[in-house]
């Protein structure tokens, strides 16, 4: 067995028993390199400890910028910077509009209903947010505040104006992409933490610029706060603003990380969140799935749509597809609109020297076709399929095979869906 998966075997075992990963373990994940078999392996470990805590729960993250408006704080990989001039109409969200909005992410499952600001918008006029809303939008969701620092006397303010916690984060190379002081930031977390609000802090706005050791202490100071949410964002290039013109983060190093800071919580986090969104972080640990509007820092204009068309609907359908079970703030399980027929369908395979490609599936039939040099063999498989079913009736143990979805590693148990595009890997043996 490699050393990076009896390491993701650790973690895993250690993770499931509550226990941390030191320093020292967690650069041996974050060095493993993206799209290795390794770093599948180390996904799949995270998925399984996912599922496993909380009952294999997931929860919906709806979020509004509350003003899209220029801030003169100008961190680097903002669009809202003051100094970068991409706000040509600015616009600030009313009351009514505000209620509507999350009256609309409630009615559609979200757990956590955010509330996002620049630096100084006015406090005691979010607090007077908080109280109509919960007045207005009646369930057990937790309302989060993402605004600028606050001492501890206004965070007992937002806890008694009806917050549920804040989110508020040392962001990577803070201080230097930004213009804050990580202690403040660090003392607003601390003053959050200690009024009982529940704290969210990811590792952000990650982009391959940034060293293994700075995602590392990162997380690690993020957690030393008390953070019961965590997790990692991408940092989403802006034209126009000073980093606007940097590569973007790789999807596979997203999930990487998601799948990292899973396992190296120790099963002290509540849940994790990975943006934006894709199923190969659902399927590497994360269990939180942002949806947007209004005024976003990772792009140059509002949205009074879902963000990239990214609907709360379409977050369901991504988490049920990772195998959660997605609840309200009422603890409901939300169901989405995937339809599946009784019976049987078909799909094509081909194995070559080192993989086998499953090509498109045809819904007509009720077949799995595999073709195994030089001979043809046919497979029937009754719905709803799995990864693990597909893996035995090609003749493969999964200690030595992983199924991957647009490169997206599926756990033994994850369904595989009439339209699905699948690739089955033969890896080295781990004995």
């Amino acid at each position: 067995m490699s050393v990076a998966r009896a390491l993701a075997d650790m973690a895993l075992r250690r993770c499931l028993r509550g226990e941390a990963l030191e320093r020292e373990a967690l650069l041996e994940l974050v060095a493993v390199p993206p799209a290795s078999d390794e770093a599948l392996y180390l996904r799949h470990a995270a998925h399984k400890a996912a599922l496993a805590l909380d009952g294999g729960r997931a929860y919906l993250w709806g979020a509004l910028g509350l003003d899209y408006t220029p801030c003169p704080m100008n961190c680097a990989f903002c669009s809202l910077g003051e100094a970068w001039k991409l706000i040509d109409a600015p616009r600030s969200y009313t009351e009514t509009e505000i209620i509507a909005h999350a009256r609309a992410y409630v009615a559609a499952g979200a757990r956590f209903v955010v509330l996002r600001t620049t630096q100084f918008y006015d406090l005691d006029a979010l607090c007077g947010m908080l109280a109509a809303i919960r007045k207005a939008v009646p369930g057990g969701y937790e309302i989060i505040l993402n605004t600028g620092e606050f001492d501890a006397d206004a965070a007992l303010a937002v806890r008694r104006a009806g917050g549920s916690g804040v989110y508020h984060t040392i962001r990577v190379r803070e201080g230097r992409d930004t213009a804050f002081d990580p202690d403040v930031r660090e003392a607003t977390m601390l003053a959050a933490v200690r009024a009982g609000l529940r704290l969210v802090a990811l590792v952000e706005p990650v982009g391959p610029e940034h060293a293994d050791q700075e995602l590392a202490d990162c997380f690690l100071r993020i957690m030393a706060t008390g953070a019961s949410i965590s997790g990692v964002m991408a940092r989403v290039p802006v034209p126009g603003t000073p980093l606007g013109d940097q590569p973007p983060l790789s999807p596979a190093r997203l999930a990487q990380l998601a799948a990292i800071f899973r396992l190296a919580g120790g099963g002290r986090l509540a849940g994790v969140c990975a943006h934006p969104a894709a199923l190969e972080n659902m399927t590497a640990g994360a269990n939180i799935v942002v949806v947007e509007k209004g005024a976003i820092p990772r792009d140059s204009a509002p949205s009074e749509r879902d963000w990239q068309a990214f609907s709360a609907a379409g977050a369901v359908r991504l988490l049920r597809r990772a195998g959660y079970a997605v609840r309200d703030g009422d603890g409901r399980e939300i169901e989405d609109n995937l339809c599946m027929r009784n019976g049987e369908t078909s799909m094509t395979a081909t194995e070559a020297e080192n993989h086998v490609q499953i090509v498109r599936p045809e819904h007509c039939g009720a077949r799995v076709m595999v073709l195994v040099q030089p001979e043809e063999r046919r497979l029937s498989l009754p719905r709803p399929k799995t990864a693990r079913q597909l893996l035995e009736a090609l003749g493969l143990a999964e200690e030595t095979a992983l199924v991957a979805r647009q490169g997206e590693l599926l756990t033994p148990d994850r369904r595989i869906w009439p339209d699905d595009e699948l690739l089955v890997r033969k890896v080295a043996s781990s004995g």
